[in-house]
């Protein structure tokens, strides 16, 4: 059913977020803080608070992860069966309807991924997450609750298309041969976290720049925009600051998405079991 969906998804999200959120931080503070090694990131960051700190901003987002990663995954089953009753959709279905549900999870998205950027890049200044919320929005209001929503918008529409394509493709390909089987807990988690590292992979320059617009200064902005950022960011670091916090990405991607698909497919199984 469409609610055993969204209850899936909320499932699957807080799964992969609590694994993925030390990974994380140290990525979002690498590409923040122009930090060129991860390994110097990790040290930093464990110096000014011990290893509590890579958890830092944790409370908010996993609260909202599971609401967000809802509606993720119940937009997409909805448009997927609006756009093809067939049991297998064409490759073009499942793109499009992973670009839907991209574009639906933005508007709870990017408040959350703005305060737990905030959060991680300037330790210390704010007491919590709704402290950070409400600075936020003392300093630009409800627009200012959605800055970075351009770069986050073309980077989450273009990943969640390749996301669930790629989940998909990958399972069809592990069943090749015994195509009447399921695929097994192993199968899941390498397709999920297949997924979640080639769209990541393909995205990681728009992470870039979504992550330095949203830990500029509100005050006195650094960037005009996401054209500025890119120039600006080209001219001070060249080509290479694009890929900053790639190996992290990539790390965290492959786990959390891996876990996310998991929980997501099993707590499925677990509601048609109970006939829920």
């Amino acid at each position: 059913t469409t609610m055993s969906e969204f209850v899936s998804g909320w499932v699957g999200g807080c799964c992969g977020f609590v694994l993925g959120h030390p990974f994380d931080t140290l990525k979002v503070r690498q590409q923040a803080l122009n930090q060129k090694s991860i390994v110097f990131t990790f040290k930093d960051c464990i110096k000014q608070d011990g290893l509590r700190s890579l958890m830092r901003g944790l409370s908010y987002p996993i609260m909202s992860v599971g609401v967000i990663n809802s509606l993720f995954f119940g937009v997409y089953n909805l448009t997927l069966s609006t756009l093809s009753s067939s049991s297998s959709p064409s490759y073009s279905h499942l793109f499009s309807a992973g670009c839907v549900a991209g574009a639906a999870q933005l508007v709870l998205a990017v408040p959350v991924d703005l305060i737990k950027i905030r959060l991680q890049a300037e330790q210390g200044r704010f007491r919590g997450p709704f402290d950070c919320l409400k600075t936020i929005y003392k300093e630009g209001g409800i627009r200012g609750c959605y800055k970075g929503i351009v770069p986050q918008g073309f980077r989450d529409v273009k990943a969640s298309g390749l996301y669930f394509l790629l989940y998909s493709y990958s399972l069809e390909r592990m069943r090749e041969g015994d195509t009447g089987r399921e695929n097994t807990g192993a199968e899941i988690f390498l397709a999920g976290g297949l997924a979640g590292l080639l769209s990541w992979q393909a995205i990681i320059y728009l992470d870039v720049v979504k992550s330095r617009i949203q830990s500029d200064c509100h005050v006195k902005p650094k960037y005009a925009g996401m054209m500025d950022c890119f120039v600006t960011s080209y001219r001070q670091d060249g080509l290479s600051v694009f890929a900053r916090g790639f190996s992290m990405m990539s790390l965290r991607a492959f786990f959390v998405n891996g876990a996310t698909f998991l929980g997501y497919e099993y707590f499925m199984k677990l509601i048609k079991i109970m006939n829920l």
